[in-house]
């Protein structure tokens, strides 16, 4: 799917997804995974704007892969916005508005609804399993200690299987 020989993968990104990766200081390592990362005006908003533009967010701010995009006021986006908050439901529509097929989000359920829509996911923890398999990352264990001291959200299952499959466990 991903690999660095051939960086032409495109892909649309959520908030949380984007917050931990800024704060992690990586936003130069996704921007090497992917050639384009656009992020809609409402996931825009919620990372740079109301978060008071974070110094952590700068590098965000000044990646060239980064696209800020607008979303088209559709039927399908309506629809969304029912089940998603505004910046999930954004991601899904302007995925499929794009045609991009990977989308980067966190939230099991915004997940789920990009799945059923044939659009591929990948969480905070599958791009730190893929940083490190494309060799960006040395280790994913101190890096999931940063986002849980920061109060990131995961089940000790999940914890464990990521680790497990990075061979740090």
């Amino acid at each position: 799917m991903v690999n660095k020989e051939q960086r032409a993968t495109v892909a649309v990104a959520d908030s949380s997804f984007l917050i931990a990766v800024c704060w992690l200081g990586l936003v130069d390592v996704l921007a090497e995974i992917f050639s384009e990362i656009y992020i809609p005006e409402a996931v825009w908003r919620e990372v740079v704007e109301e978060g008071g533009e974070r110094e952590e967010t700068v590098p965000l701010r000044c990646s060239n892969a980064v696209q800020r995009s607008s979303v088209a006021e559709t039927e399908r986006l309506r629809l969304l916005k029912f089940f998603l908050d505004e910046g999930e439901a954004e991601v899904i529509s302007l995925a499929l508005e794009r045609n991009v097929s990977i989308v980067l989000i966190d939230e099991i359920k915004a997940r789920k609804v990009a799945q059923q829509m044939g659009l591929y996911t990948i969480g905070t923890l599958g791009f730190l399993l893929l940083a490190k398999e494309l060799r960006y990352i040395e280790q994913v264990r101190p890096l999931l200690d940063t986002l849980l001291a920061k109060g990131f959200r995961v089940s000790k299952e999940l914890q464990e299987a990521v680790l497990r499959t990075a061979g740090e466990q």
